[in-house]
């Protein structure tokens, strides 16, 4: 059974966006990516190795978002991997940083921005909402804002309270009497 990180970053897999998961913590994702033929390694080593590992490693005076840092630095310089950064989309980047920073969040937003994505994300939106997930967190993995997201189910925005209805009367302005 997925957690609900997992079902979100499943959504966006299946919505044609690029997620990213951690090896050790997201098996049950991994297995679901794998099954479908949809899980891409992004590690420098091992079982999960790819040609997206990130040749940066930490190590003393070199911390984690330094790494991230030329890692996006070095990778727009390699004509061979930027060509195929596109095919990430619509796949799950496995690596074992995700949720920390990561390179593989670089490779996802790269991906994710490279030309048109032809995106359903009707179904899984309403899939996640059906589940209890949150508009923002739909809306922060789906790179749409919380309107754009109820209005691809054909909702409309999220009305903001009337101020009067949630405020002291003394701070919108009234007198109290009306």
């Amino acid at each position: 059974m997925l957690r609900v990180d997992e079902l979100t970053r499943q959504a966006a897999v299946l919505s044609g966006l690029a997620a990213v998961a951690n090896l050790h913590r997201d098996r049950n994702l991994i297995g679901w990516a794998k099954s479908q033929g949809l899980a891409v390694g992004i590690m420098r080593s091992g079982m999960w190795r790819g040609q997206f590992g990130n040749p940066f490693v930490i190590e003393p005076g070199v911390d984690r978002a330094e790494v991230c840092r030329r890692f996006a630095e070095w990778l727009p310089r390699r004509q061979e991997l930027m060509a195929a950064v596109p095919g990430l989309r619509g796949r799950l980047l496995v690596c074992c940083c995700h949720p920390l920073q990561c390179h593989g969040h670089e490779l996802a937003r790269l991906a994710n921005a490279a030309g048109d994505v032809p995106v359903d994300v009707r179904r899984n939106i309403r899939d996640l909402r059906a589940l209890g997930v949150a508009w923002q967190d739909i809306a922060g993995v789906l790179k749409l804002s919380v309107d754009d997201c109820r209005a691809a189910i054909g909702l409309g925005p999220l009305a903001a309270p009337d101020p009067a209805a949630v405020l002291p009367w003394h701070l919108v302005g009234g007198s109290g009497n009306e």
